[in-house]
C-alpha cells in the first residue's frame, strides 16, 4: 500500500513539494474538464430547445420568435398566419353583413313600393258639390294632395271653402288613383257659374 508523506515533513523538502503538485494539478484538471462538458452538453441541449416565447416552436423554426400566438408566415407578408385567418374572416363576415343588408333594404322598399301602389281610391265625382264638402270627401278616402284653382281665372284664393263650389276636378271621377296622386279642383263663388 501506498503511504503519502506525513505533513510533519517540511513543506519545502522537494518530494512534498511534488506530492502537492501532483495532487493540485490533478484536481485542477478533473474540475476543468467536468465543467468543459457540462458546458458543451449544456450549449447544445440549448440550442436545441431555445424557445423565447415558449410555444413549442424553436425559434429557428418559429416566424416570430418572441410572439407565442404566432409561429408562421406562410404567405411572407409580416402578419402571422392566425391574423391573417382572422383579418381574412372579419373582411368575410363585413361583406356578408353588408350584403345581407343591402338585400334587406331593396326587400324592404319593394315591400314599401308595393305598399304604397296598393294604396289607392276609387275618385269620386266632386264637380258640382261644395269646395268644403268636396275637400271632405277626399280626405275621407286618405287623399290629402289637393291644389285648388279659380275656375275664372281671376287669381283668387278660397279663403272660406264652404262659400265656393267645384266646376271641374283632374283625375276624373270613377278612376282609380293612389293615394298620393295630386288632386286639382277648379272652383267657383256660390253666386257664380262655372265656365
Amino acid at each position: 500500500m501506498y503511504r503519502f508523506p506525513s505533513l510533519s515533513t517540511s513543506p519545502t523538502s522537494p518530494r512534498t513539494r511534488r506530492y502537492l503538485t501532483v495532487i493540485v494539478a490533478v484536481l485542477m484538471l478533473g474540475i476543468s474538464c467536468s465543467a468543459c462538458g457540462e458546458d458543451s452538453g449544456d450549449s447544445e441541449v440549448a440550442a436545441e430547445v431555445k424557445d423565447q416565447d415558449s410555444d413549442g416552436v424553436p425559434d429557428d423554426e418559429d416566424a416570430f420568435p418572441r410572439d407565442a400566438s404566432e409561429s408562421s408566415d406562410v404567405d411572407g407578408n409580416g402578419v402571422g398566419d392566425k391574423e391573417d385567418a382572422r383579418i381574412k374572416a372579419e373582411a368575410e363576415a363585413k361583406a356578408i353583413a353588408e350584403a345581407d343588408a343591402k338585400a334587406t333594404a331593396k326587400a324592404e322598399a319593394e315591400e314599401a313600393a308595393e305598399a304604397k301602389a296598393a294604396e289607392s281610391f276609387k275618385m269620386p265625382k266632386l264637380a258640382g258639390e261644395n269646395l268644403q264638402l268636396a275637400q271632405d270627401m277626399l280626405q275621407a278616402l286618405g287623399s290629402y294632395g289637393l291644389i285648388q284653382n279659380d275656375a275664372l281665372e281671376l287669381g283668387r284664393f278660397q279663403v272660406l271653402d264652404a262659400n265656393w263650389k267645384v266646376c271641374a276636378q283632374k283625375p276624373k271621377a270613377g278612376k282609380k288613383v293612389p293615394i298620393d296622386t295630386i288632386v286639382e279642383l277648379d272652383a267657383v263663388k256660390l253666386e257664380e257659374s262655372c265656365p
